[in-house]
């Protein structure tokens, strides 16, 4: 049942529902030792353990401890993984001046792409099969993007395709709706039930002898003894990542990193719709193609009115799971979280009135930690490997690649795009102006009177 708390207190989301726990705690085990620790058992620190298992280092010399269920993490997630980045090209041609650099960055999130890809698709290169996590080829899939002036629209493909990146795109044409929408991709996109993912990946890693454990929160890290707590049991490592998007922070890594605002976020889940609401919301949002049905399309939408956000209809449960309006703000306004679903539902309806009488059984908010250019950090920090403010499953996917290859002492391409020392317009120091209205500009977000909805 989506909305009700599991054992562990966590409420569950459209793909959470159901997920049982697996692994024992880190506090029952008489495990004390690790040559290799990874603390946070979400895609980044999974990937972590992957990687280095398939470069050879022996699964039983490498433990992933989590605070929550593995794969709860990602739970708030579509698992649309789509071959873009967080900025467009423009965005990432005003932070990197050297379109070599911009390239690589574009590439960087395609091969992470690919990375997951490999895992998941049939035809991939696991083992003895591949992870299912509920795989969908893009055929199943649009993706969905917004300008007010087609003047930047055709600017932002013209160039993508100077840079050597063949990007497709369809205007959906949505009567009534601002905006320019299209559809455009690099390479190629898919959908997968990311805690399925994430379950599967640490299921596969199990077998092989990768200990892990659940329900295991690090309260603290002592570097000069190579020990960390868990409730009042100690780990002694030898090797120790800090993985996940806000993981670092919490152990005091963040005075090596940039300052990050912190971006609030609102999930909306409804009750399972009637064929008619689903067909409703299908055909308005312009998804099916020639010859498909509601049942084969699954539908990813960042527009303004989901600004981070995601809508994902699921086959299987009939449910909508809506995210969206966010916040940026370095400390909360009064009743920011009701404000804010009351304005996400005032929009919700005006946009898709057949939803007005359904139900919303979930609602969800909380903080993530992002860069100024939405590129992860990940690094060694003193002698510890640090990934976080990971923006999307696939680059959580690569962070782990690079923390693994960062390990055995080899060379990744991408490293450099996600180091502490990676250069870009916005990591330089802004112009003093420009900070004061940098300022301004979030007390503004933070603080504004959100719209309520018509009673």
């Amino acid at each position: 049942m989506i909305g009700k708390k599991d054992q562990m207190g966590y409420r569950d989301t459209l793909w959470t529902a159901g997920l049982t726990r697996k692994y024992p705690s880190l506090g029952d085990s008489k495990n004390n030792n690790s040559p290799l620790v990874i603390v946070g058992g979400s895609v980044a620190g999974l990937s972590t353990a992957y990687h280095l298992v398939q470069a050879g280092y022996s699964p039983s010399h490498i433990t992933v401890v989590d605070g929550s269920l593995i794969g709860k993490a990602v739970g708030r997630s579509t698992g649309c993984i789509c071959a873009c980045t967080e900025p467009t090209y423009l965005d990432l041609q005003g932070m990197y001046k050297d379109e070599q650099t911009v390239r690589d960055i574009w590439q960087s999130n395609i091969d992470s792409a690919n990375n997951i890809r490999d895992l998941v698709s049939p035809k991939g290169s696991l083992g003895n099969g591949h992870l299912r996590a509920d795989y969908q080829p893009t055929e199943s899939l649009q993706m969905g993007e917004t300008y007010e002036d087609e003047t930047e629209f055709l600017e932002e493909i013209e160039t993508r395709h100077a840079a050597g990146f063949t990007t497709a795109f369809l205007d959906q044409k949505r009567p009534g709706i601002p905006g320019f929408y299209f559809s455009m991709r690099d390479g190629e996109d898919f959908m997968i039930n990311p805690t399925k993912f994430s379950t599967e990946l640490a299921t596969y890693l199990a077998a092989r002898g990768v200990e892990i454990y659940e329900d295991s929160k690090v309260t603290a890290v002592d570097k000069r003894n190579k020990t960390i707590k868990v409730g009042d049991k100690k780990l002694r490592y030898k090797t120790l990542f800090l993985t996940g998007q806000n993981v670092p922070s919490q152990f005091g890594v963040n005075k090596w990193l940039p300052p990050v605002p912190t971006i609030g976020e609102y999930v909306i889940c409804t009750e399972p719709l009637n064929d008619t609401q689903l067909d409703n919301l299908r055909n308005s949002l312009g998804v099916l193609r020639s010859g498909e049905t509601t049942t084969d399309v699954q539908f990813l939408d960042n527009r303004m009115l989901y600004h981070y956000g995601r809508t994902a209809i699921a086959e299987d449960s009939r449910r909508v799971l809506l995210g969206g309006t966010w916040t940026i703000c370095y400390g909360w306004a009064e009743n920011l979280f009701e404000r804010k679903t009351a304005e996400l539902e005032q929009e919700l309806h005006k946009w898709f009135p057949y939803l007005k009488g359904v139900k919303i059984e979930y609602k969800w908010y909380g903080p993530m930690e992002l860069t100024a250019d939405a590129l992860p950090i990940v690094d060694k920090v003193g002698d510890i490997f640090v990934a976080g403010k990971i923006p999307t499953i696939s680059e959580a996917m690569m962070s782990g690649k690079i923390l693994a290859d960062m390990y055995r002492g080899e060379e990744n391409p991408h490293q450099k795009y996600y180091s502490l020392g990676r250069k870009s317009q916005v990591f330089t120091t802004p112009d003093p102006v420009e900070l004061k209205e940098m300022a301004k500009d979030i007390v503004e977000i933070a603080s504004s009177p959100f719209s309520k909805p018509n009673k």
